[in-house]
């Protein structure tokens, strides 16, 4: 295994411990995790990291089997065992299954790998013809960015602020980039939406009731995804 990679993901992973990462939990997990499942019905599904362990559980649900790939024992410890879905304890860039996927589903990982052109180009490589893979982002073009630059906490929409630090980012995505990372790396079409609201910062929506968590979400699908928090990708590999 990468020694760097692997001490870079233990550290990211204390933040699932802390309120921050319960915040992150709730609102950003829980619905990306709503936001799969209107993707995802039936077939082999590979998830790139256990994260809380709250979408792979989730996604049991809906597949008619889930593989992890997990590289953080740490992780594996807290979030991976004993639940319904398997994990496979490695690198992505040491996975290596012997059947194909029907689906990949990359939530909120492209922001945190080294190099996430090759990770994709890797997650295109583990699907069936005609397959698809899902990558979730944060947004840098999102409304609640856009304000922090209007408030001087972060000089451009692309810095990392305190909490993209806490969390392990490397990047901030904007829906352009992403969409170019994805092509690049060999997907036949990559559709790009946006989902959930945001005008301030998880901490501050700690407190909000989730019927007016569930109303951003709904109403974020409406929306320009230019606005959103995050960016979703949809991705099909060709026949």
């Amino acid at each position: 295994m990468n020694t760097n990679e692997l001490q870079h993901l233990n550290t990211v992973s204390r933040i699932y411990a802390t309120e921050a990462g319960q915040l992150n939990r709730d609102i950003t997990s829980f619905y990306s995790c709503r936001l799969n499942l209107r993707n995802i019905k039936g077939g082999r599904v590979l998830q790139l990291g256990v994260g809380d362990g709250l979408i792979a559980e989730a996604l049991c649900d809906q597949a008619d089997q889930v593989d992890v790939i997990e590289g953080s024992s740490e992780v594996i410890t807290q979030f991976g065992t004993g639940k319904r879905f398997s994990v496979h304890h490695t690198l992505f860039e040491d996975y290596a299954p012997e059947i194909p996927y029907d689906i990949v589903v990359g939530n909120h990982v492209l922001e945190h790998v080294a190099d996430p052109v090759e990770i994709a180009r890797l997650a295109l490589g583990w699907l069936y013809p005609g397959g698809k893979a899902l990558f979730t982002v944060p947004n840098a073009t999102s409304l609640h960015r856009r304000i922090g630059v209007k408030m001087g906490l972060i000089k451009h929409i692309q810095e990392l602020n305190e909490q993209d630090i806490e969390l392990g980012h490397r990047r901030v995505y904007t829906p352009v980039e992403l969409q170019n990372d994805l092509c690049l790396a060999g997907f036949e079409r990559v559709d790009i939406s946006g989902y959930m609201l945001k005008m301030v910062s998880h901490q501050q929506m700690k407190d909000w009731r989730r019927e007016l968590l569930d109303a951003c979400f709904e109403a974020s699908l409406e929306c320009d995804p230019h606005i959103c928090s995050n960016i979703m990708a949809l991705c099909y590999k060709s026949q």
